[in-house]
Formats: C-alpha cells, sequence, structure tokens
C-alpha cells in the first residue's frame, strides 16, 4: 500500500501478534505512513478490527483514526511525534545545558534517503548541502557554535 512499505509490515505483525495472542499497542501513528485512500481503507479497517491491539495513539487526524477503528475494543487518543521528548529521553547522555547556562542548542532532522524523491519533490544532494550550509552560516551570524 505505501511506498514506505509500513502497511505490509504492521500488518504481518498484527497478524502474527493476533495469531498468538501477543497484546500489541501501536503509537504515534500517521495516516501518511498507511497510505490510507478509498481503495484500500477496507484494508486498514481490518487491521484495527484484531483483538490483539489495545491501544492506538496517533500524530494526526484523530477523527479518522476513530472512523477507521469503529467497533475495535480500544483506546485512541492523540499525541505529539515522539521526537518532541528527545531532550528528556537523552538528557543524561548528551551534553544538554542546564536551565542555568546560557548555551544553545539547535536539534536537526535526518530523514531517510530518498524521501524527497518519493514524494515528488526535486531536492538533490546538492540542495542539502547548500541547505546545511545555509543552517551553518545562520548559526555562525549569530554565535551559536
Amino acid at each position: 500500500m505505501s511506498y514506505l512499505g509500513f502497511y505490509e509490515g504492521v500488518s504481518r505483525i498484527i497478524e502474527l501478534a493476533d495469531q498468538n495472542g501477543i497484546p500489541v499497542i501501536l503509537s504515534s501513528m500517521g495516516f501518511n505512513n498507511m497510505d490510507a485512500n478509498a481503495d484500500n481503507e477496507h484494508l486498514i479497517r481490518e487491521l484495527f478490527q484484531k483483538k490483539c491491539i489495545k491501544a492506538l495513539s496517533v500524530r494526526e487526524n484523530l477523527p479518522l483514526f476513530r472512523q477507521y477503528a469503529d467497533g475495535g475494543d480500544f483506546e485512541i487518543c492523540q499525541v505529539c511525534d515522539p521526537a518532541v521528548w528527545t531532550k528528556y529521553v537523552y538528557a543524561s547522555r548528551l551534553p544538554f545545558p542546564s536551565s542555568t547556562q546560557s548555551e544553545k542548542i539547535v536539534g536537526i532532522n535526518v530523514v531517510r534517503g530518498g524521501l524527497f524523491k518519493d514524494n515528488d519533490i526535486q531536492w538533490n544532494l546538492g540542495d542539502e548541502l547548500h541547505y546545511l550550509d545555509g543552517i551553518r552560516q545562520e548559526l555562525d551570524r549569530h554565535g551559536v557554535r
């Protein structure tokens, strides 16, 4: 279904979990990864009816997830992207400044190769390097190292 191959992998895992009585919690899902459309929504509905699913959290479009999971016996709630919690998860392993320090930290998201091409966006390695150099120049301009 999805160009990411997400649905196929998740559906197989859920099928196996359901067959073996293993509870499943789906965390921070998005329909963009499921490639949901009129042609395949029945497959997503069937997937969400599996008894092994105990909870589902979503990043966006809570009403549509609720519609697809109608009849499922589990809770659905909306959450932020897990990346929001990076500072708290990795604080003990990374040199984050304390609240009394004036250091500035800049995070740059790294995405998988081919993401732009798969979404019909003209963005090549030269564009990426130019963008990153622009970030470096802007940080230098503000004295952030």
